[in-house]
Order: structure tokens, then sequence, then C-alpha cells
């Protein structure tokens, strides 16, 4: 996704939003379904603001489980953005 290192990255998401995962991993991504109508995958993903922000486009739908870095690095991506609004709007 448009530059930076390349990291295998383990996600768990809403079985809702399975089009939009096909879409950007392709239709033959091994899913694996859990029993609370979600499902997790395991995704080469080359880690940029772009990736963040697709992750953050899908909210709460999508959760990165690790590696614990890429976590740690979208909780710094969040927070940088933050940091970019005056005190009190978010």
């Amino acid at each position: 996704m448009f530059g930076g290192e390349s990291v295998e990255v383990s996600f768990e998401a809403d079985k809702s939003i399975l089009d939009v995962i096909y879409d950007k991993f392709g239709e033959d991504l091994p899913v694996y379904c859990k029993p609370d109508n979600r499902v997790t995958f395991s995704a080469a993903v080359q880690l940029s603001p772009v990736f963040f922000g697709w992750c953050c486009m899908l909210g709460e739908k999508l959760r990165i489980v690790g590696p614990e870095s890429v976590v740690k690095a979208l909780k710094h991506h969040l927070q940088k953005i933050n940091e970019a609004y005056p005190e009190g709007i978010l």
C-alpha cells in the first residue's frame, strides 16, 4: 500500500466488511470464521499512512491483532493526528 516496510499483519474483523477485505487483499485470502460474527486473517501489507488510513476508515469493524509493533505504529499515527488539533476539539 504505497511504500513502507512490508510486514505480515494479523487482523480481526466484522464479517460485514468481507467484501472490502477481499477487494484489498484478493478473494483467495484465507479467512477464518469465529463464532461471534467476526473473522480473522493475515496479510502482507506495506506500513504507511495510506495503510493506517485504510484501517481507520473501517473503524471498529477492523482491528490489528499483531504484531505488537504494528499496533503501536497505528496508535502513534493516531496520536500524531490527534495532536494536530487544538485542545478540546477531539
